[in-house]
């Protein structure tokens, strides 16, 4: 069992916490306090010492990501408002399997690529998903409104379900599913950083905390996970649900990783010796605060060069990102520099490094051109417009 599923087996007598931190906005202004992740190691340590173990004729189907709990664990008060400014409460939790996604909606990389993800497993497990529902929740309570979920959440399937609550009671609730989040310190902009814990925590039909799905969250194996627990989910609507977890690796590809070329752009430079191909920017939500940009970039000279700035006119702030992943944490840092060695082909991508595009004055709507200058060391400048569509690697 990898180290992310430990931070869900605290016994249920047992505060739990996670040392598991996603980190989204623009801007990276330090990491969480070495003191609280050393109590919340300790804390896991002593939980998963206590946790008793229960047995049970069903055994679990083997998981890649996802860690059901021994003993499910009853919540305690649910009181959300959703996205159409109606009550939330246990009894909406009862008949389905709930996947509560932790997020918000100023995020423009991780939070709308994994909510596009889940769009596209709803979509390929069709009727194995009907005993699933997907509601986010909103980590940033003071900018996400009713309203403002509204616009967001349905923009990537309309059976998706945002809520929200005041920030006290949802620190609470978050705690009481293994989920701790923390407000950066707000900046000139008005922005500040939020960060959270990485995985999507498993509610069954009871509305009890069932187990987790570790980060980070690709297509083919959520929907390899999903599509077992759907069957699983059938065969133990009475009896008490049975953690039987492995790590097995699945042989399944993520689709984002994989597929042909398509759509291939040449940037316009001097010696038009520097390629970009497969550029493309995820469609988003009209009151989104930003977009990011992927593409790949071939070079072809005999000598390195290095991107060192972007601009576009349709955005107020554009700049390298890189998203990082380690040991289930996921973060982001600013890249000062990007460098592509002579011959080397460099793909920014979802998950990874991209380009962060931030305060539009209007969100492009899909199959429009975003224009895109990027800046290299030498001064010479690359120019491409790129389209808003999903992702080409994947069609």
């Amino acid at each position: 069992m990898n180290g992310i599923n430990l931070a869900i087996l605290a016994r249920e007598t047992t505060p739990v916490f996670s040392v598991t931190a996603m980190h989204y906005n623009h801007q990276q202004h330090g990491k969480t306090t070495p003191l609280i992740l050393i109590i919340a190691v300790i804390a896991l340590l002593f939980g998963l010492l206590l946790q008793p173990h229960h047995k049970n004729n069903i055994q679990a189907p083997t998981f890649e990501k996802i860690t059901l709990l021994p003993k499910p664990k009853p919540l305690l008060n649910v009181e959300f408002t959703d996205h159409n400014g109606q009550l939330f409460t246990k009894e909406r939790l009862q008949g389905k399997w709930s996947i509560l996604f932790f997020a918000f909606t100023n995020c423009p990389d991780v939070c709308p690529s994994t909510l596009h993800t889940l769009k596209q497993v709803k979509g390929k497990l069709g009727q194995a998903w009907s005993p699933f529902q997907l509601l986010m929740i909103s980590v940033d309570p003071e900018r996400d409104t009713p309203e403002r979920l509204k616009q967001y959440v349905p923009f990537f399937d309309p059976e998706f379900i945002g809520l929200r609550a005041d920030l006290d009671y949802t620190t609470s609730f978050a705690k009481n599913v293994g989920v701790l989040f923390f407000k950066g310190k707000t900046q000139k902009n008005g922005g500040y950083d939020v960060d959270h814990s990485a995985y999507m925590i498993l509610l069954n039909p009871k509305g009890q905390y069932a187990g987790v799905i570790s980060a980070p969250h690709k297509e083919a194996t959520l929907t390899s996970d999903l599509t077992k627990l759907s069957k699983y989910a059938q065969k133990t609507t009475d009896q008490s649900m049975v953690a039987t977890n492995t790590n097995t690796k699945s042989n399944a590809r993520d689709n984002d990783n994989q597929g042909k070329n398509h759509n291939s752009d040449h940037a316009t430079s001097d010696g038009n010796d520097l390629v970009i191909k497969n550029a493309w920017i995820r469609p988003a939500p009209p009151n989104a605060a930003g977009m990011a940009a992927y593409l790949e970039i071939e070079n072809r000279r005999s000598g390195s060069v290095n991107i060192v700035g972007v601009h576009s006119p349709v955005f107020n702030e554009a700049t390298l990102h890189q998203t990082l992943i380690e040991r289930g944490a996921v973060s982001m840092k600013h890249v000062s520099k990007l460098k592509i060695n002579a011959g080397e082909v460099v793909t920014l991508e979802p998950m990874n490094t991209h380009i962060m595009l931030m305060e539009p004055d209007e969100i492009p709507q899909r199959g429009s051109k975003v224009p895109l200058q990027l800046t290299l060391e030498s001064g010479e400048t690359l120019n491409i417009n790129i389209e808003v569509r999903n992702n080409p690697n994947a069609e």
